[in-house]
């Protein structure tokens, strides 16, 4: 799934405009889609300040707009640049303003749980890749788990 959302970034124009109204963005809790599995929670308020749930703990941030489709994120004194990209109201991407492939895909926590924001991308990968999803059969051996692909 991680690598269909840099899929997007890369490939896909967004479907809404860039955000002109940061309102978008804030008062609600957007779920971050991450590869090293953290409960990862990101609340925008109005005031400009950003609260970051990681597995629980609140992290303190400030953001910025810039302008239309750019923000200042501030972490531990530490500042990046991130352009962002609508897929649809409930899906944002972020990406940063580099040329390495750093991006920060959220998904609306009031719109989707977990598994139905899988599916939901399970069905869009299908229609934009036409490629059909892989069924895995996990097999035990003796070094572990392996996986089986096969469609």
């Amino acid at each position: 799934m991680y690598e269909y959302l840099k899929f997007l970034i890369v490939k896909l124009k967004s479907i809404d405009d860039k955000l002109t109204v940061i309102a978008l963005l804030q008062n609600k809790f957007w779920v971050r889609i991450n590869d090293k599995n953290l409960n990862e929670k990101w609340f925008f308020k109005e005031n400009g300040k950003l609260l970051i749930s990681i597995n629980g703990n609140i992290v303190d941030g400030r953001y910025e707009q810039l302008s239309e489709g750019s923000l200042i994120v501030e972490l531990d004194k530490n500042k990046i640049l991130l352009n962002q990209n609508f897929i649809y109201n409930d899906i944002l991407l972020l990406k940063k303003d580099s040329d390495d492939s750093d991006f920060y895909a959220f998904y609306d926590d009031s719109k989707f749980n977990n598994s139905e924001f899988e599916q939901f991308i399970e069905v869009s990968r299908k229609e934009d890749l036409e490629v059909p999803a892989f069924n895995t059969t996990e097999i035990h051996s003796k070094a572990g788990v392996d996986y089986i692909l096969k469609n």
